[in-house]
């Protein structure tokens, strides 16, 4: 809607900066929503013809787009990656009580079911049987992020989690940390082995480019937004979907830290040439450049 008023009531050109198609990401499962969905999907439409150039953030979210407004599209869309801070690296010798740096895996999302994070709990449990069979010091593991008491969703699923963790038997091994503060998110990201991030067809994922600021690896599933960021072998590992495919590579970065060192080195590097703050303020002032002279 707010393309189509500032299209009727300004000469200005007009950018939309298009996170995920929003017709995409609601449910049909029935012929009255589908039909309680048909305006809002046409007007959705038209403001994405109406605006004079459309941004994405992500490869895959342009494929999603063409999909989503094949035949509204004035133009194709250009994409623009999101940016993170840079942040120095903490010079605490103390990052958490008895956990030291190095030796934990961090899980860092909402707590929402499509978050799988579930499958990270089973990978940390896989990971400390092949480990005890090897008589080698086990690690531990965090999972913090996002979580809001008023939602339903987020209090029983981390109600669920903790319960698998204790299933599991790893539950003393395990850390949750619901509602991260910022400087807490930092420190955690500095001192991991790696950050696992489990969810499929993410539409970009900014949190595997803050652990790769911090110059740490990513460990995430081969779908989605972090095929674009992370390059397998080189700032991470890209795996299949499952617990044991998540095991495997946490172990192979847990048992070689050189290689997981020189990984989160080349992280870091990506993200300064690729997603600084200074590269997206270059590309977006060029695209709005090509906007006003179009």
């Amino acid at each position: 809607m707010p393309v189509l008023i500032f299209r009727l009531f300004s000469k200005a050109q007009v950018i939309f900066y298009c996170h995920f198609p929003d017709k995409l990401l609601t449910r049909r499962s029935s012929i009255l929503r589908r039909l309680y969905r048909l305006p809002f999907d046409a007007l959705e439409g038209l403001a994405m013809k109406s605006a004079h150039q459309v941004l994405v953030n992500s490869k895959f979210t342009s494929a999603a787009y063409a999909a989503a407004f094949h035949g509204w599209t004035r133009r194709p869309p250009a994409l623009l990656y999101p940016s993170v801070r840079l942040n120095k690296r903490s010079t605490s010798a103390r990052d958490f009580d008895s956990i030291r740096a190095g030796s934990f895996f961090l899980s860092i999302n909402r707590f929402e079911r499509k978050k799988r994070l579930h499958v990270v709990i089973h990978a940390f449990k896989s990971l400390r049987v092949q480990l005890s069979s090897r008589e080698t010091e086990a690690p531990y593991l965090i999972l913090g992020g996002g979580y809001d008491a008023r939602i339903q969703e987020n209090v029983k699923y981390y109600v669920e989690l903790q319960r698998l963790a204790h299933s599991l038997g790893v539950a003393n091994e395990t850390l949750f940390l619901p509602s991260l503060r910022e400087s807490t998110k930092i420190r955690l990201l500095q001192s991991c082995t790696a950050l696992l991030y489990t969810p499929i067809n993410e539409h970009f994922g900014i949190t595997p480019l803050e652990a790769m600021a911090a110059g740490r690896p990513v460990i995430s599933c081969d779908s989605g937004g972090p095929c674009e960021t992370v390059l397998s072998g080189k700032t991470g590992l890209l795996v299949a979907k499952t617990p044991q495919a998540f095991a495997n590579a946490m172990l192979s970065l847990y048992q070689d830290r050189s290689r997981s060192r020189t990984l989160g080195r080349s992280a870091r590097t990506r993200v300064q040439d690729l997603y600084s703050f200074e590269c997206f303020t270059t590309t977006l002032n060029t695209l709005i450049h090509a906007a006003g002279t179009s």
